[in-house]
């Protein structure tokens, strides 16, 4: 050691200068560490304090302000909080060392409560979900219906699932699979923050824990069940291999379309095996299994399938570059199927399980378990279920025979154009409980997929008018000074001319928005006068109907037809409607239609329908809703109402339903549409409430298109409500009440309502003559599809009559009808405002003619090639002979009678 550190070392004396005090002051520093705070401080110091100076004085007055002001504290806390030596607020405010403190307690609890729970969580079995199953469907007796074939599982090797596939679910669901621990902390603690914060709802889930979920349990989102998740995934990772998961996870996965597994999805998509899956196939196969009822393009409404597209394009693309950023994919093979386009997938296919109506009927009960107990088709996919449905199986069948016989026996596609894309929909309800016992939605399930027995595709034309006979008995009919009044059918008239100039209730021309009237036109261009709406039923009348709805009002004869059981959102339903609302615009389904019949056939008791009377699942029974009922009209409107209906088959445009009325009692009502593009008839029984609809629409170009010359009929005769419609529903009634016995109809109240004239329109004389207008008696049943009243006693025309129009496609904005008539001429009646001339008036011509001679033809605007004959104005058309007596209508084209349009319901 060298002398000038031994002399450093030496004790300096008291008055050795400045740096002595330093120094003396730097040693009692280091030495106040060992000493108890407010201590006096040692003698050498003190001796130094002096000779230290003034920065040694302040130095020593700090550190006896950090010393608390010399107290002293004789006793230790385990536990030092509040904290002692601070005061006010600094007392409860916990140091650096205590937050760290509870930090590693609370991180040591959490280790070992996760350890504790870990070693405590067993791998459970697999849920009876996660193996293959089938729902079963039962027909009404018990007997099996259907094994359906959605739940569609078929496992494969994870080698039979190519790399590029196993690649593309890796990058867009989680690309560290390989690596992690079978959890991901981030996406966890993100999705339980959410959960316990209400926020939204997310996974958070690797492939690991989707099969666990998958597999082993359910899929509820809550906290304890994400708990166990986690636990069971970590342990499922330690004790399986990554292979053996992702094998797992392939056929667990949900795809949709019923598809439960990627071989499974696989088929169901494109038609091939997993193993034949390419690379662009491979990267939609991913995007579904984030949520197929998303990214499927087909199988919903045009809308949906245009949304469902475009989503699944934009995940498409961001799966391939996310293949490409995680190194699973180069640029240009990306590049390259991109330039190949997305892989389209082929459109559902049904099994062949489901051919003929079975799947058409499974379809009713799916939609059904959806709306009433939230079994989504998902749930259904799990398998499990044991449905016992409502439908009869020999109702079923009795109504596939009658439209394959009645109608398509009749039809030759191939070489006929008017009998191709013939659809029909038919349903049968129990008025008294709502069951329906029989659907007929289609030729086959399988290959065509609009069930026609549900579908919203055709207007209701006539059959909607005893809606407006029951608003009218229900809420009444409003005079001139509006006040409302119950109308008696029976005795009150109304104006049954064509081309009736249409009133608000209170006599005011009723116009629409751009300021035009209407007139209101009849089936070929009938003339009835004053009848009664009984008689105007009777024979389908579309100019008393119009008017009567106008004075009851349209927003009431809605909700009559929504209380008698039409959903409210039935297409054409809301908004303002004009006067054709009342003569059927909205386009109910046939189920909704059986199902409203069935309230007037119920004595006003209108019954939700329903498709199943037991649900199992897993042998668990399932609560179902309860069924409710409710009284939408007086018993005596409704019974007044079946027996005015009564007489359209006693003696009206329904008497092809006779041979069912022989036996029992039958009330109905037919309908055509403009152009005859839908058909209807709707009649019932005490038992079975029956809708039968005839359409056209070529599935490749959607629309509704005319009936005409269906089934061999000259090529200008078209399908009426009392024709093909009226057949079907007799032979299937005949059929499914086979052997039952005759259950009467409740007599109709003898004194009801009152007398109820048109307010809106000129009153009638005080006695109307039968001859002051034709006779409006109904024609005898014709073999022909087409039923139309004639308007006078003698025998009808010797030839069909041509089409004529009814409610347009739509409730179109007024004014916006194309102006012309209907062309038809009508053989038998007076032009509107009669003929004052020598001759015979045998054509319906618009203000009449007033010539000498015999107007044959059919009003305004029509073709000049009337024969002998004066014509109507600007010529007749039509071919009717010069002696005033009865002739046929229309051989010529163009326009008839002229007005705003030909939009009526026809019987």
């Amino acid at each position: 050691m060298s002398d000038h550190r031994r002399r450093a070392a030496e004790p300096t004396p008291p008055t050795g200068g400045r740096a002595a005090a330093r120094r003396a002051a730097q040693a009692q520093s280091r030495r106040g560490g060992a000493r108890r705070r407010g201590a006096p401080p040692p003698a050498a110091a003190a001796a130094a304090a002096p000779v230290a100076g003034r920065a040694a004085s302040r130095a020593a007055a700090r550190r006896g302000g950090r010393g608390g002001g010399g107290r002293v504290y004789e006793h230790n806390r385990w536990l030092d909080y509040p904290r002692r030596g601070k005061s006010g607020w600094r007392r409860f405010v916990p140091s650096w060392r205590q937050w760290a403190s509870a930090f590693l307690v609370g991180l040591a609890t959490m280790v070992g409560g996760l350890t504790v729970a870990y070693a405590m969580t067993d791998v459970p079995d697999p849920q009876a979900a996660a193996t293959q199953q089938s729902n079963v469907y039962y027909w009404a007796d018990g007997t099996e219906m259907v094994n359906s074939g959605e739940v569609n599982r078929q496992n494969v090797p994870l080698s039979d699932v190519p790399e590029h596939v196993q690649n593309a679910l890796i990058a867009a669901e989680n690309d560290e699979f390989w690596t992690d621990p079978g959890v991901d902390p981030r996406g966890i603690a993100r999705a339980v923050v959410n959960m316990v914060t209400g926020g939204p709802v997310q996974s958070g889930s690797t492939i690991t824990q989707q099969y666990v979920k998958n597999y082993f349990l359910t899929q509820d989102q809550t906290v304890s069940r994400k708990f166990r998740e986690i636990m069971i995934s970590i342990k499922v990772d330690r004790e399986e291999s990554k292979q053996d998961i992702l094998e797992g996870y392939f056929n667990t996965t949900w795809y949709g379309r019923g598809a439960n597994g990627i071989q499974a999805g696989a088929q169901a998509y494109y038609g091939i095996d997993a193993r034949d899956l390419n690379l662009a196939q491979g990267a939609y196969m991913a995007v579904l299994a984030n949520g197929a009822a998303l990214y499927d393009p087909f199988g919903n409404d045009e809308a949906t399938n245009a949304a469902n597209l475009e989503r699944a394009q934009i995940r498409w693309e961001w799966t391939l570059d996310r293949m490409v950023e995680v190194n699973l994919l180069t640029a240009e093979e990306r590049d390259q199927t991109l330039a190949e386009g997305f892989p389209m997938p082929q459109e559902p296919r049904l099994s062949s399980d489901l051919g003929g109506q079975i799947g058409y009927l499974k379809e009713v009960v799916d939609n059904y378990l959806e709306a009433e107990l939230g079994i989504t088709d998902a749930d259904l996919a799990k398998g499990g279920y044991q449905i016992t449905t409502t439908f009869e199986k020999d109702k079923v069948e009795a109504m596939e025979r009658a439209v394959n016989e009645e109608l398509y026996a009749t039809l030759d596609p191939e070489n006929r154009e008017g009998d191709r894309f013939v659809q029909v929909g038919a349903v049968s309800v129990v008025p008294e409980n709502g069951a329906v016992v029989a659907l007929y939605g289609g030729q086959d399930a399988v290959t065509q997929y609009i069930n026609n027995g549900i579908t919203t595709a055709a207007q209701a034309g006539s059959t909607f008018k005893p809606f407006v006979l029951a608003a009218a008995m229900q809420d009444g009919v409003r005079d001139q000074d509006g006040d409302t009044h119950i109308l008696d059918p029976n005795t009150s008239e109304y104006n049954g001319d064509d081309d009736l100039l249409m009133r608000n209730y209170d006599g005011t021309v009723w116009e629409d928005e751009n300021g035009d009237t209407w007139e209101q036109t009849n089936e070929s261009d009938t003339d009835y006068g004053w009848i009664t709406i009984r008689e105007a039923m009777r024979v389908s009348a579309n100019s008393p109907f119009a008017q009567l709805g106008m004075n009851v009002g349209m927003d009431v004869v809605e909700q009559a037809a929504i209380a008698a059981g039409l959903p409210e959102d039935t297409p054409g339903f809301g908004g303002v409607h004009g006067p054709a609302f009342a003569l059927g615009v909205a386009q109910p389904s046939p189920l909704d239609m059986a199902s409203a019949y069935g309230t007037f056939a119920n004595s006003g008791v209108q019954v939700d329908p329903f498709v199943f009377t037991e649900v199992l699942y897993n042998g668990e029974p399932q609560d179902l809703p309860e069924r409710q009922t409710t009284q939408a009209f007086d018993e005596d409107v409704a019974n007044m109402v079946t027996d005015v209906l009564r007489e359209v088959v006693d003696d009206g445009t329904g008497t092809n339903a006779e041979p069912v009325d022989d036996l029992h009692e039958t009330a109905g009502k037919t309908g055509t549409t403009d152009e005859n593009r839908s058909a209807w008839f709707v009649g019932y029984t005490k038992q079975l409430s029956t809708a039968v609809m005839l359409r056209r629409e070529d599935p490749e170009n959607p629309g509704p298109l005319p009936m005409y010359g269906l089934g061999g009929m000259d090529e200008e005769e078209g399908v009426h409500g009392a024709g093909y419609p009226t057949s079907i529903w007799t032979s299937f009634m005949l059929a499914a009440l086979d052997g039952e016995e005759n259950i009467p109809f409740p007599e109709p109240p003898e004194n009801f309502g009152e007398e109820v004239n048109a307010g809106g329109a000129p009153s009638p004389s005080a006695s109307p003559s039968p001859s002051a207008s034709p006779s409006t008696e109904a024609p005898e049943p014709s073999n022909s599809p087409e039923q139309s009243p004639s308007t006078q006693a003698p025998p009808p025309p010797t030839q069909s009559q041509s089409p004529s129009t009814s409610p347009s496609t739509q409730d179109p904005p007024w004014g916006s009808w194309p102006t012309g008539g209907n062309g038809n001429g009508n053989g038998n009646g007076s032009g509107s405002e009669g003929s004052d001339t020598e001759g015979t008036s045998d054509g319906s011509a618009s203000e009449g003619s007033d010539t000498e001679g015999t107007s044959d033809g059919s009003a305004s605007e029509g073709s000049d090639t009337g024969s002998d004959s004066n014509g109507g104005s600007e010529g007749g058309s039509t071919d009717g002979s010069d002696s005033g007596g009865d002739t046929s209508t229309d051989v010529g084209t163009d326009q008839g009678t002229e007005s705003q349009g030909s939009i009526f319901g026809q019987g």
